[in-house]
C-alpha cells in the first residue's frame, strides 16, 4: 500500500475541517492531474458532482449504439435513399451473380386442424402451417438468402449482383393466415418476404382476409415482410379488351394513393400489353406473372412486367419442394 507523507497528511486533516465546519474548498493551481502524475492522497476528498465530466464521458460512449440501431429500418427512408442503402449493401456480394432465382409463391397459411377440414383438405394454394415452417427451416438451414420485391428489382437491372441460392417468397392477397401463421414463422427464422395485399380488403377490414391493424403492426415490428400491391379492386376475371387501360390505371392510382407500393403481382397472373403501360403510367417498377401467364424462374432478360413465379402446391411434398431449387 503506499504511504501517505505528512504532507499530504496534514493537507487532509485541514481539508476535513474545512469540510465539517462548511467552507468551501478552494481549487489549486497547478494540481498534478493537469500533468498527469500520480493524483496525491488529498484530492482523492472531492465534493458531490465532481464526476458529472465521467458520466458525460459515458454518455458519449452510448450514443453509437442508438445510431446503430437505425441500419434495419428502412421504412422511413424515401425509395431512392432505400435504394441507394441496398445497392451499398448488397452491391459487395462478389461471388459468382445468380443466374436466374426461384420466386416462390403461397396463398394462404392455416392451422394443421383446419388444412384438415373439408373447407381445405384438397385446396392446393393452402398449406398447413407446419408444412409452411418444415420449408422456411429447409430455406434456413440450407443458406438461402431471402431477397426483397427491391433486390430483386435491381437485380434485375444489373445494379446488383446477388448469389445462386437466392428466394423471394411471395404471398398472394393478403389472407387471414399471414398475420396469424405466415408472419410469426418467417421471423421466427429471419427471412424476408413479400406479401401482395388486395387494398379495398385489407383498408375495408374484409372478413377472411388480414385486417389494416395487423398490415401495420407487421409493418412496425417486422419490416423484413413487406407489403406490395395485389390490385385496389381488381381482383376478378375482369375482360382483358375493351377499356382495361382506364380502368387498371384507375386502379392503380388509387393504390398508389393509399399505400405507395411500387410492385404488383397479377391477379390470377393475367396481364396484356394495355396492362402494363398502365401500370407503368402509375409508377409500379416491377410486376409479377403466375400460372399459365409465367410459371418459371425469374431471370434478367425477362419482361420487367412479366416475372415468373412458381408455385408452392399446398398438398405437395418436402421433396417436391426441394425440387424447386435443384437447378
Amino acid at each position: 500500500m503506499r504511504q501517505i507523507t505528512g504532507r499530504a497528511l496534514s493537507m487532509i486533516l485541514a481539508l476535513t475541517l474545512m469540510l465539517s465546519a462548511g467552507l468551501a474548498v478552494p481549487v489549486m493551481a497547478g494540481d498534478d492531474t493537469q500533468s498527469g502524475k500520480q493524483p496525491d492522497a488529498a484530492e482523492i476528498l472531492q465534493p458531490e458532482g465532481s464526476g458529472q465530466s465521467q458520466q458525460s464521458d459515458e454518455e458519449k460512449t452510448q450514443q453509437p449504439a442508438e445510431i446503430k440501431t437505425k441500419t434495419g429500418k428502412t421504412k422511413a427512408l424515401t425509395p431512392a435513399q432505400k435504394e441507394a442503402q441496398e445497392i451499398k449493401e448488397y452491391g459487395k456480394y462478389k461471388g459468382k451473380n445468380a443466374k436466374k432465382i426461384p420466386v416462390i409463391t403461397y396463398h394462404n397459411v392455416v392451422t394443421d386442424r383446419q388444412k384438415r377440414s373439408e373447407r381445405y383438405r384438397y385446396d392446393s394454394i393452402v398449406i398447413s402451417k407446419s408444412d409452411f415452417e418444415n420449408q422456411m427451416r429447409w430455406l434456413k438451414k440450407n443458406g438461402y438468402r431471402t431477397i426483397s420485391c427491391e433486390e430483386l428489382y435491381l437485380w434485375h437491372k444489373g445494379r446488383i449482383k446477388l448469389p445462386k441460392k437466392s428466394v423471394l417468397i411471395t404471398l398472394d392477397d393478403g389472407r387471414f393466415g399471414v398475420p396469424k401463421n405466415a408472419y410469426p414463422i418467417l421471423k421466427k427464422y429471419d427471412l424476408k418476404a413479400t406479401c401482395f395485399v388486395i387494398g379495398s380488403y385489407t383498408m375495408n377490414n374484409k372478413p377472411e382476409y388480414m385486417k389494416y391493424r395487423e398490415m401495420k403492426k407487421i409493418q412496425n415490428d417486422y419490416p423484413n415482410l413487406e407489403f406490395q400491391s395485389h390490385t385496389w379492386k381488381l381482383h376478378y376475371r375482369f375482360s382483358l379488351d375493351k377499356g382495361v387501360y382506364s380502368k387498371v390505371l384507375k386502379d392503380a392510382k388509387k393504390q398508389k394513393a393509399k399505400y405507395g407500393f411500387e410492385y404488383l403481382a397479377y391477379p390470377y397472373g393475367r396481364n396484356n400489353d394495355q396492362m402494363i403501360k398502365a401500370y407503368k403510367k402509375a409508377g409500379i417498377k416491377m410486376a409479377f406473372a403466375y400460372r399459365q401467364y409465367g410459371d418459371g424462374y425469374a431471370t434478367r432478360d425477362q419482361n420487367i412486367y412479366r416475372i415468373k413465379r412458381i408455385k408452392v402446391q399446398g398438398n405437395g411434398s418436402m421433396y417436391q419442394f426441394r425440387s424447386i431449387f435443384r437447378y
